[in-house]
């Protein structure tokens, strides 16, 4: 007689429900590599795989370990086999992928033995995988709006609910009964409804669609080479210019609609009491968009991607204006998305360059539908608004926002400190077997050791001789004690991290709009490419009269005669450039300067404690040199801007006063603000001085000399932390700020000057001469 036996899978008797299990796609499989790591990530098992990526995302391909390191070991074919995994079904496999992908090139530095074999790799996998999540979206939404209309549906078709008895019943039966033990209320875990399971899937797909554009962006801003015939974005600029777009149309469409969902419920709510939260599938999107902002995140890095993607890029530009999509013109999407307000800051600010990237392309172009005329009224009366709304710079709202930050940071620190201390109690506990109120006691006398030096540590060590007869029961019962402080501590921990989490976020969210549009205004105030002050790197030209050609002197005075007497440009150029000028947005942009100066200036104690924390101080440097890119520009390419004498001459006595601020100190050589904001007072000075020539008149002998402490300044400067990357920072910067001085002392000895001032000038050149040579004999 023949056994039956039982199908395998068919346990529990399935009766013809198919179990979908997510597979990948079959392709042909890879040959057996070398490396371990490339095997694993290659491996046929989900959970191998997800945990080779999860490994290298913590480990090789980090933030700090790509930062840190070359990482030669990151091959491309390491790469090639993470970019396989782009495509999984499985949405964490993916998901790690994308992450390691993106964390390498966004932080990775040396990536130039690669050539653009990355973004020619890369690119096609991100966009691929990017119209899938924007399939998947949609797909679920429809979904979602099913089950919506399905609901509502059951929900007409329910009996109304009976009505409540005038018995007031109570919760707790046992309460107040004495002898009697409470019962403990048994707490319900709800299941999870359809609606939540869409929900979740489809913050899966947006999440996937953020992880694509930070990456996408990144090889954008860093690899990729757009303006060369070599480049993929070249030959399939239509394909990432659409899939860039649908996504931001696709993502902003739904903040809209969330944003109208939100102030419905808001006041439907007010009025019944309560709100359907399971069956409204806005309002669930809603929630986790609140929670994580992944959203919002699309349309912020699709725009930045477009913009950087644009910048000196005619031809991609020229075929974003002419693209048409679902909803109709492409470029009237981003013209219309400046004045949503329901759009993050920095993607409204992102359409603002957009819109100012295609002004000298509607000029010279043809196809486009867009007249001149309308382009800069729509400049003035929308972009030029937003810009100024976003350059305000408030020192009490700034410092109450990086005090935060230290507070927080300070506080974290300390509760890891604590935590450690804890961890080593334990171990010295299960190392020693001695009494844990021994142990314990000796910890605290470390502790106050950096308080209280050696005598309170006798005191306390003689008082934990006594306790050494404590019985077993004592010691299991001060373990267990221990152990709860070391949750409770850990715990706080965590508290205090996400606190500190906060505090950096609500910093970045007040600190980046600024430095955008600064950045922003300053790209608007450049007339085009015989602008003599962009082309110097933002440092106002100067880096052009160190590159002293003997041969072609005649043509160097000619074309500096020429830069005095300002930028010839077209008739709309100058009529927009003086409506710019009458805005007052470049005002803005001058007293965010000045106060971020002065923040920095007065941000030392007496006891020379710095009040910023530095992340904050790195944020706002980098503000500052963006504004004195910005000021040069205006002041080359406005000549209505500042033009008159006594504007001019004020400007530059302010700058003078905070020069004479800076103050070094004798043992470190460092001075009280950052040499990078030193180097930006002194570039901006120098295109004043280059492009207002009132000024060479005002400028007397302190201020020559006070110039002329800036060319002999020393060049040993190093930073307490012994931080590399700091180190050649600060010294770049303080090249940087010798080239501007030296350079404004050359426009200054064009005119008639004394022989006295001729000698300081020599002997200060000669001195640094002698320092350079000597620093590089070292060498």
């Amino acid at each position: 007689m023949v056994k039956h036996r039982k199908r395998k899978g068919n346990k529990g008797g399935n009766k013809g429900n198919k179990v979908n299990i997510p597979t990948t796609p079959k392709t042909a499989p890879a040959p057996p590599s070398k490396s371990n790591t490339v095997n694993r990530i290659r491996h046929g098992e989900i959970r191998v795989r997800h945990g080779a990526l999860t490994a290298l995302s913590s480990a090789m391909f980090s933030a700090e370990s790509l930062s840190r390191s070359s990482n030669s070991i990151i091959t491309m074919e390491l790469l090639q086999a993470i970019s396989e995994r782009i495509m999984e079904e499985d949405v964490p496999v993916s998901m790690c992928a994308l992450g390691c992908i993106g964390n390498y090139v966004l932080f990775q530095e040396n990536q130039a033995h690669h050539g653009n074999k990355v973004e020619t790799l890369l690119t096609p996998i991100i966009l691929t995988r990017m119209n899938k999540a924007c399939d998947g979206v949609e797909k679920i939404a429809k979904e979602m709006t099913a089950l919506e209309q399905k609901l509502q549906l059951e929900n007409a078709k329910a009996p109304a609910p009976a009505p409540a008895s005038g018995v007031i019943e109570s919760s707790s039966t046992n309460a107040d009964v004495p002898g009697k033990k409470k019962k403990k209320k048994q707490q319900v875990k709800q299941p999870i409804s359809p609606m939540q399971k869409l929900t979740s899937a489809m913050m899966e797909q947006w999440s996937i669609q953020s992880l694509c554009l930070h990456a996408l962006c990144g090889i954008v801003e860093g690899t990729a080479t757009n303006n060369e015939s070599s480049s993929i974005l070249h030959h399939q600029r239509n394909e990432f210019l659409s899939t860039v777009m649908r996504s931001f149309l696709l993502a902003s469409e739904i903040i809209q609609a969330l944003s109208a969902a939100t102030t419905t419920a808001g006041s439907s709510s007010a009025e019944n009491g309560s709100s359907d939260m399971n069956g409204n599938k806005m309002l669930m999107i809603a929630t986790k968009e609140n929670q994580s902002n992944i959203i919002s995140d699309v349309v912020t890095y699709a725009l930045r991607t477009i913009h950087s993607s644009c910048d000196e890029n005619v031809e991609l530009l020229t075929s974003l204006l002419s693209m048409k999509g679902a909803s109709g013109d492409v470029f009237q999407c981003i013209i219309s998305s400046i004045s949503n307000t329901s759009l993050p800051a920095l993607a409204r600010i992102h359409c603002c360059a957009i819109v100012i990237l295609s002004r000298k392309i509607i000029a010279s172009s043809s196809s486009v539908v867009k007249s001149v005329e309308e382009l800069q009224q729509l400049l003035i009366t929308q972009v030029l608004p937003l810009l100024s709304q976003f350059t305000l710079y408030s020192t009490d709202i700034a410092s109450a926002l990086y005090a935060r930050v230290k507070e927080t940071h300070e506080k974290l620190l300390q509760e890891k400190t604590d935590a450690s201390m804890e961890k080593e109690i334990m171990h010295m506990v299960d190392k020693r077997k001695e009494s844990a109120r021994l142990i314990a006691r000796r910890q605290k006398v470390m502790k106050k050791e950096q308080k209280e030096q050696k005598e309170k540590e006798k005191m306390e060590a003689e008082s934990a001789v006594t306790d050494n007869s404590m019985d077993a029961e004592g010691a299991d019962a001060e373990a267990q004690e221990i152990a709860e402080k070391e949750a409770v501590a850990a715990a706080a921990a965590e508290e205090m991290e996400d606190q500190y989490d906060k505090a950096i976020n609500a910093w970045k969210n007040a600190c980046l709009p600024l430095k955008l549009s600064v950045e922003v205004i300053a790209n608007m105030c450049v007339s085009g490419d015989n602008d003599p002050y962009s082309a110097g790197g933002g440092k106002g030209g100067l880096d052009d009269d160190m590159a002293w050609d003997s041969d072609e002197e005649e043509r160097h005075f000619d074309e500096q005669h020429q830069q005095h007497q300002g930028i010839e440009m077209s008739k709309e150029d100058e009529a927009f450039f003086n409506q710019v000028a009458d805005s007052g947005v470049l005002d803005r942009v001058l007293a965010v300067f000045g106060g971020i100066l002065l923040s920095l200036m007065n941000s030392k104690n007496d006891a020379e404690v710095q009040s910023i924390h530095p992340l904050a101080v790195e944020d706002l440097v980098e503000v500052v040199e963006k504004c004195s890119i910005c000021l040069g520009n205006a002041a080359c390419n406005l000549p209505a801007w500042k033009k008159n004498e006594s504007d001019v001459t004020s400007i530059w006595h302010d700058f003078m006063q905070c020069l004479k601020a800076v103050k070094c100190d004798p043992s470190s050589n460092t001075p009280n603000i950052p040499f990078a904001a030193i180097a930006s007072i002194l570039s901006t000075m120098g295109a004043f001085l280059r492009f207002r020539t009132a000024l060479v008149k005002c400028v007397n002998e302190q201020d020559l000399n006070l110039i002329l402490s800036f060319v002999t300044m020393e060049t040993t400067a190093t930073p307490k932390d012994d931080n590399s990357k700091m180190q050649n920072a600060d010294m770049t910067a303080i090249e940087d700020l010798q080239k501007d001085a030296i350079g404004m002392l050359g426009i200054l000895c064009s005119e008639p000057h004394p022989d006295e001032v001729n000698n300081k000038i020599c002997n200060s050149f000669l001195t640094t001469l002698h320092r350079h040579q000597f620093t590089t004999t070292t060498v």
